[in-house]
């Protein structure tokens, strides 16, 4: 494949991706959030930001001390350990909040 290709194709897939993901992030994280969190969880959102402006640093970096397979290869092993992390939180308890357990005992009272 012609690397002018490659590279055209990518950018089709990350820009479909932006189209569709940011638009909807905000509702979704409106959606999720505990109304005295918003902030918090609106703030937590924009830590994409740090990783898009430095991969291509220290992306840049690792090809040019080590190699690009090492850098595909440590990026897999890192989706992997974050996607072991993200099938483990289904088996964290969620904290309650204070508003949470107003209305539980409203509605246990009810």
């Amino acid at each position: 494949m012609d690397w002018f290709w490659g590279w055209l194709g990518a950018t089709f897939v990350l820009s479909l991706a932006e189209a569709i993901l940011f638009p909807t992030m905000s509702v979704q994280i409106d959606r999720l959030a505990p109304s005295h969190l918003r902030g918090t969880y609106f703030g937590a959102s924009s830590f994409y930001a740090i990783g898009w402006s430095m991969a291509p640093l220290i992306g840049g970096l690792v090809i040019q001390w080590w190699s690009g397979p090492i850098l595909y290869g440590s990026l897999v092993a890192l989706c992997g350990v974050v996607f072991v992390l993200y099938r483990f939180t289904e088996y964290l308890s969620r904290p309650v909040w204070p508003e949470q357990e107003e209305g539980l005992i409203a509605d246990a009272e009810a």
